[in-house]
């Protein structure tokens, strides 16, 4: 019968009580007390620990070993980034919990944000991300937050459509270019947005401001029908008078044919006398004279020849009217210098439009 069994986990020899006798019994015992002494829980050395049986309620030192074999970490968000230095750690950032490294300097740098990567951290100085739009800053630390300067070759332009390859592209010129006086120059865009559609204009020092308003309005009056008058003082025309507000542009006032298809003209017409009469259409802006011209006619009585006038196309009379920004008022008037002349103004409108 055996005296003494052995363990299976360090191999003890454990004496039957009541039956190994005399110095084998001690020298086996202080075999088994050896080996106890000797036990780390590592293999054939006592039960392996489990979790269970661990309760770490202390920071944990790995000696600057690695931690292996690792499926994933998982971390406790803190109320803030650790300010343990080369440290890993999570804190609230926006509306979520993000990932966070602080460096050997205790600064705190955001490694994800909103379910993706933080480019603050990439490898681009003064490069940011946030919400669809990369910045870029000066990286100086007096100028934190001052936008940077790129030189750059061509620029594609492309809509905010995904996958979209559709674009416009900025291209300089492909070689040095002699503008200004310089070999090189800029281009500034300066001022504030119009008040209005605008051209942009370029001065001799690169500035580019929108100056020149794009004139869009017009008016034009309605038909006049058949004017005639023998006032030898001025009579407004029937209804040619418009009013246009002006952005500032120049305005042009014009005689046009009514549209209606029918025959349209100025003329004067006489039936006696042998001499030079005249017919005169007037153009007034707010009560100013900008215009006045003769329409004269010969007349010379004869054999077969009692009457006689003359008709000119409405178009021939055009103005061109330098103004100031301001809301205007043409009027075309007409008089003659006989009583026995007819001046006359068919089918016609006024037009102004601004350039």
């Amino acid at each position: 019968m055996s005296t003494s069994i052995i363990t299976p986990n360090m191999n003890l020899i454990e004496p039957t009580v009541g039956q190994e006798s005399g110095p084998q019994y001690a020298l086996d015992i202080n075999s088994s007390l050896t080996l106890i002494d000797q036990h780390d829980h590592s293999p054939g050395k006592g039960v392996e620990i489990t979790p269970a049986g661990i309760n770490i309620n202390s920071s944990l030192a790995f000696n600057n070993n690695p931690a292996t074999g690792l499926s994933y970490e998982s971390f406790i968000a803190g109320s803030s980034p650790t300010t343990t230095i080369q440290a890993i750690s999570v804190a609230p950032a926006s509306s979520i919990n993000e990932l966070f490294y602080t460096d050997s300097n205790g600064t705190q740098t955001q490694i994800t944000k909103n379910g993706t990567v933080n480019a603050t951290a990439a490898s681009i100085p003064g490069e940011s991300y946030d919400a669809g739009t990369f910045i870029w800053t000066q990286t100086q630390s007096a100028l934190p937050t001052t936008p940077a300067n790129f030189d750059i070759g061509s620029i594609t332009l492309r809509p905010n459509t995904a996958g979209t390859t559709n674009g416009v592209t900025l291209t300089p010129p492909s070689s040095t270019v002699t503008t200004f006086g310089f070999p090189s120059y800029s281009a500034a865009l300066t001022g504030s947005l119009p008040s209005a559609n605008s051209f942009l204009t370029m001065s001799t020092s690169g500035n580019i401001t929108a100056s020149i308003p794009v004139a869009s309005n017009y008016t034009k009056s309605t038909s006049c029908g058949t004017f005639n008058t023998s006032s030898t003082s001025l009579v407004p025309v029937t209804n040619l008078s418009i009013t246009i507000t002006s952005l500032g542009n120049p305005v042009i006032i014009s005689l046009v044919p009514d549209g209606t298809g029918a025959d349209s003209y100025v003329g004067v017409s006489n039936s006696s006398g042998d001499t030079i009469n005249t017919t005169t259409i007037h153009v007034t802006r707010n009560s100013t004279t900008i215009y006045n011209t003769p329409l004269a006619l010969l007349v010379r009585t004869g054999t077969g020849i009692n009457t006689i006038g003359i008709q000119v196309p409405p178009t021939g009379i055009t103005i061109f009217d330098a103004v100031t920004a301001g809301t205007y008022t043409y009027t075309m008037s007409m008089e003659v210098d006989s009583t026995d002349l007819v001046g006359t103004i068919q089918n016609c409108s006024l037009v102004a439009y601004e350039l």
